[in-house]
């Protein structure tokens, strides 16, 4: 890009070209960690420019413009076309411009005259930060918007997570560009990591589409090395290990990052204030910040970085006696690599130093020792109270990190009266306890507390003093610091990233997601067995590291107490009281100790919806048989009834509990329930069977039965109706007629309104597509209470439903105890008939009746009329035994 974007040209003895370099913030923050100013001259920049300062006229000179494509730029970039500021532009974006914007750029340069001077234009795809050669970040400039603290808000909106995951997806996908290489994608479940696998599998696929055009096929500059075969892409989400992050380090590179002001490769630290003295009366002077440059050029830097503080130390010192060795060549011969070597000894001396202030300090020693073997789970020498408790052991900060840890690795919480001592000790310290409270709320929320991150074996030994740096006149005084050898021991990162790329059949990882951007969509996620991608690869293998953002302890506390400042802790509150009501499904030796808490959770919830489905399918069966199928309705007795509720719930029981026998599997969701995990239909066959037979047989089956038997209902009462009288309906009929349909309207309503959206969701995928969150919530909301407010329908629509709901939970009347009250005849013997169906009216001739009339519900009807209410459809509801009989306690008979 630097030589006009050609290759540049070796043993070349043409004279540079000289240019002008105009970044933004954006390309800024790119090239300063990979170029220095003398690199920057010696291709030929000669003056590099921020794009949107006050820049002057240079018109024999061609500009180099490398800037990300907004409309900012692009207003400055068409105001200096129309400024004539410089002979000729090469444009150069950072990220793909659009069509509209590139017409804006067309547009000023016809109207400035300029045409001939726009060069070149050019997608150079580089919107990431390379800090090292194995290790990248997605941005620095508005890092804000993709923060830790942005993506997992509660009340975070679609659209706004949609917009991070697409800048994170940009980003990715640049990345990819320039390494010339289509990656094998593997991601977990339920959060943000399979939202940016999805949506960059996708935007690969688009761009694979078309060969001709392709980003990946050709002479791409950034092939290189891993042009032979394709690198495995693995996405982590953050909260799979918050305890590295608060982790106190030992290591050269990760202490500075923890105790000095260490940002893209440029670590600040304060000078030491001059011997002299002040006079008297003036102001103390301000301690003044040097910088320096870590960069690959420095040996030091890159053999030590990763080295133990006490050998960098010693390394140092070691450094030093040699130099002071060839000091006297240095002042004779002034050897120009003596003199760099002398300038990298002094920056690495200062910063040793400034690290080793930090640690005798705030005894940095003592906090990493005693977090190494918290999260080893090795035997304490001291007891953590005694830590937090001891005013000279650290900063606030230190010791609320150090809790923080414990609390995070420990297997069970503590109990309330030892938190209470804790917290206690900690205000004492002058701790602020909102991120504690933060990590409560986010333990409990996803469940942490029944499976923690273990870290493998792990832990330091202690080595005394050193031996060479505590000789007379060594630059590092480090008397009280312990010398501690680091054992190497697997973060949760490692591991997953061992068990992926071997391959091995670990539980932490068979449930990840695996994506091929190169396979047709249909298989998108299925594994192939067949052979192992990294087998015939080199035995060392190259880990390229890269996130979107590079924080350290202090920042992540700081994002971590912006939910008390925001107001979020009144969602985070309701969610843990909920969380805590079932709280007796956890895996913690409560209720359930054999099936994993998520599987038991998914196994209920479907089982009772199922219950709900069916259950509504044979009322609706029953219904119809007994106003549609009179004939059969002798087959409604208790006997069948319990049959069916028996059918109902073994039918239930059986897709229910499928997926705990392997056909079909449950999954974490991401607000807090466990469901199908419909997406294994795209790459399984036993699954995609398992969904297409559970939506027919409990979705659209049940459905077609509702609709059908209800339709039938309604349209048979209509033509009883009809029937009757020819056809001259009253309006008792109507009244019938208007419930029984509102009635039925109002239960298939209800059907439909709470698992076809569900159905919806579900279906949509199983076909691979993303569905939203809020979308899934709300489905899955109106699903799984259907079975809690279809009992309400019956209530409130069924009189008949109310009795006969209210006679079940009516208390027994009591017997008399006055054996000597006469009996009271209601009925004459011969007046009533007991049968096996039930009470039955007998022709009687009564006072104020013909003889040819029958006694009903208390009203006098005609024969004719008689024999139409003997239909199946009318109910004796009046004659009842307690108004016919009454128990006699003197006789003890009927």
């Amino acid at each position: 890009m630097l030589n006009f974007n050609a290759p540049p040209l070796k043993n070349s003895t043409a004279e540079p070209v000289w240019k002008v370099l105009i970044y933004d913030r954006f390309g800024q923050d790119i090239i300063s960690p990979l170029l220095s100013v003398k690199e920057l001259r010696d291709m030929g920049i000669t003056l590099h420019l921020l794009l949107h300062s006050d820049r002057d006229p240079i018109p024999d000179v061609p500009a180099i413009f490398f800037v990300m494509p907004t409309e900012e730029n692009i207003d400055r970039i068409c105001q200096d076309l129309r400024n004539q500021l410089y002979e000729s532009y090469y444009l150069n974006f950072i990220s793909a411009i659009s069509r509209s914007k590139l017409e804006d750029i067309a547009s000023a340069a016809l109207a400035a005259n300029a045409v001939n001077q726009v060069t070149k234009v050019f997608d150079q795809y580089l919107n990431f930060i390379t800090l090292e050669d194995d290790m990248f970040i997605l941005c620095n400039q508005n890092k804000e918007h993709i923060s830790y603290h942005a993506i997992n808000k509660p009340d975070i909106m679609d659209t706004d997570m949609e917009g991070i995951m697409d800048t994170i997806v940009d980003s990715l996908f640049c990345f990819f560009v320039t390494l010339g290489a289509v990656p094998i994608i593997r991601c977990p479940r339920g959060n943000a990591a399979e939202m940016v696998a999805v949506k960059l599998d996708k935007k690969l696929r688009e761009n694979l589409r078309d060969a001709r055009n392709s980003l990946f096929t050709g002479d791409t500059m950034g092939s290189g090395q891993f042009s032979f075969q394709r690198p495995l892409f693995v996405l982590a989400d953050r909260n799979l290990d918050l305890a590295t992050p608060l982790h106190h380090t030992w290591t050269y590179q990760a202490l500075i990052h923890d105790v000095l002001d260490f940002h893209l490769n440029r670590v600040s630290v304060d000078e030491s204030q001059s011997s002299e003295s002040s006079p008297a009366g003036a102001r103390p002077k301000k301690k003044n910040k040097k910088s320096y440059d870590l960069t690959a050029a420095d040996k030091f830097w890159q053999k030590h970085k990763g080295s133990p503080f006490p050998e960098v130390a010693e390394a140092v010192q070691e450094e030093l006696d040699t130099y002071r060795a060839q000091e006297d060549e240095v002042k004779r011969l002034k050897s120009i690599m003596l003199l760099e070597k002398k300038r990298l000894i002094d920056l690495h001396t200062n910063v040793a130093t400034a690290v080793l202030d930090h640690i005798k300090t705030r005894k940095l020693d003592v906090y990493f020792e005693f977090e190494e073997k918290l999260m080893s789970k090795s035997t304490l020498d001291k007891s953590l109270l005694d830590i937090i408790s001891d005013p000279d052991a650290g900063t606030a900060e230190d010791k609320m990190r150090l809790f923080l840890i414990y609390y995070i690795t420990s297997q069970q919480p503590p109990s309330e009266s030892d938190l209470e001592q804790y917290k206690k000790a900690m205000v004492d310290a002058g701790c602020d306890l909102s991120p504690l409270n933060y990590i409560k709320q986010w333990k409990a929320f996803t469940k942490m507390a029944a499976t923690p991150a273990s870290y493998g074996a792990s832990g330091v030994k202690p080595m005394g003093l050193f031996s060479r740096v505590m000789n007379t006149g060594s630059q590092f005084v480090m008397e009280g610091v312990k010398n501690l050898v680091l054992k190497q021991h697997n973060l949760p990162v490692t591991r997953i990233l061992d068990n992926l790329m071997e391959m091995k059949s670990n539980p932490e990882t068979d449930e990840y997601r695996y994506f091929d951007p190169k396979m047709l969509r249909g298989s998108e996620s299925s594994i192939p067995r067949n052979k192992n991608p990294f087998q015939e690869a080199r035995q060392g293998k190259r880990v390229l590291y890269g996130c979107s953002e590079l924080f350290n302890a202090a920042q992540f506390i700081k994002q971590s107490d912006r939910w008390r400042r925001n107001g979020y802790w009144c969602l985070f509150g309701d969610l843990g009281g909920i969380l805590e009501v079932f709280d007796v499904l956890k895996d913690e030796g409560y209720l359930i100790k054999t099936f994993w808490t998520c599987k038991v959770d998914g196994f209920l919830i479907l089982l009772f919806g199922l219950i709900s489905i069916n259950t509504l399918t044979a009322i609706s069966v029953i219904r119809y048989i007994k106003g549609c199928q009179p004939h059969n309705a002798h087959h409604i007795n208790k006997r069948n009834i319990c049959l069916v509720i028996t059918e109902v719930w073994l039918f239930s029981l059986f897709w229910a509990g499928a997926p705990l026998l392997g056909w079909g599997s449950y999954r974490a969701q991401g607000y807090g329930t466990c469901e199908i995990d419909w997406t294994q239909a795209l790459h399984s066959v036993p699954f995609k069977l398992y969904a297409i037979s559970i939506f027919f047989f409990n979705f659209f089956v049940p459905l077609f039965i509702i609709v059908f038997t209800y339709v039938c209902i309604i349209r048979r009462v209509n033509s009883s109706h009809k029937f009757s009288r020819g056809g001259d309906v009253s309006e008792r009929q109507r009244k019938m007629e208007r419930s029984i349909t509102r009635v039925s309207m109002i239960l298939c309503a209800a059907f439909l309104l709470a698992w076809s959206p569900y159905a919806v969701i579900s279906m949509w995928s199983a076909l691979g597509f993303q569905v939203p969150p809020l979308n899934g919530i709300l489905a899955s909301l109106f699903a799984k209470s259907a079975s809690f407010y279809n009992p309400f329908i019956y209530i409130g629509m069924s009189s008949k439903f109310r009795k006969d709901l209210q006679a079940l939970f009516s208390c027994p009347r009591p017997t008399s105890t006055h054996r000597d009250t006469p009996p009271v005849l209601l009925a004459q013997p011969a007046d009533v008939q007991l049968s096996v169906d039930g009470f039955k009216v007998k022709e009687a001739t009564e006072p104020g009746h013909n003889a040819g009339d029958v006694i009903h519900e208390g009203k006098s009807e005609s024969p004719f009329r008689s024999e139409h209410l003997r239909s199946p459809f009318i109910e004796y509801s009046n004659f009842s035994p307690h108004r016919l009989m009454r128990k006699h306690s003197n006789s003890g008979r009927l």
